[in-house]
């Protein structure tokens, strides 16, 4: 029994991609996501490699938690990062920084996901749009706090 979510969020951020990069893949091993409110992603001392292992936590806003198991299967800096998802939701999730001139970013960020969890799944025809709704609040959440992230990490 599973239920099968395809989310697509685009970000505009006034920075290279460089810096963007920069910004969201060297925060401290133990947490790279202390700017994301609700968010916890915990990756390995070898931090975000081919291979590497992290466990991603997000807090609904409507009070339950997901937990994943992420595999970084691709990481081509500063434009693609690829990892594969197991736990509460299984799949594989995407961010790819897009330059649109030298002083912006497109940020996209591709979940395809089945959730897994009984309770998630028994209720969908009814919850999608609350899920949903969710996802979105997450996200934003996200954007607020990438944007502070950037806006204090310096240039090379």
């Amino acid at each position: 029994m599973s239920r099968e979510y395809g989310f697509v969020t685009e970000w505009e951020l006034n920075a290279s991609r460089d810096r963007v990069w920069r910004a969201v893949a060297t925060g401290p091993a133990e947490n790279l996501t202390p700017w994301w409110r609700g968010v916890t992603l915990s990756v390995g001392p070898a931090g975000l490699i081919e291979g590497a292992v992290a466990q991603l936590s997000v807090v609904s806003p409507v009070g339950y938690t997901l937990r994943e198991r992420l595999v970084v299967a691709v990481v081509e800096a500063p434009k693609l990062l690829v990892a594969t998802s197991a736990g509460d939701l299984v799949g594989e999730g995407r961010v790819e920084l897009m330059p649109v001139d030298g002083n912006h970013t497109r940020v996209r960020v591709t979940w395809c996901v089945v959730a897994t969890r009984r309770w998630m799944v028994v209720s969908a025809w009814f919850l999608d749009p609350l899920f949903r709704w969710a996802h979105r609040r997450v996200m934003a959440r996200g954007l607020v706090g990438l944007r502070q992230l950037v806006a204090n990490t310096d240039d090379e």
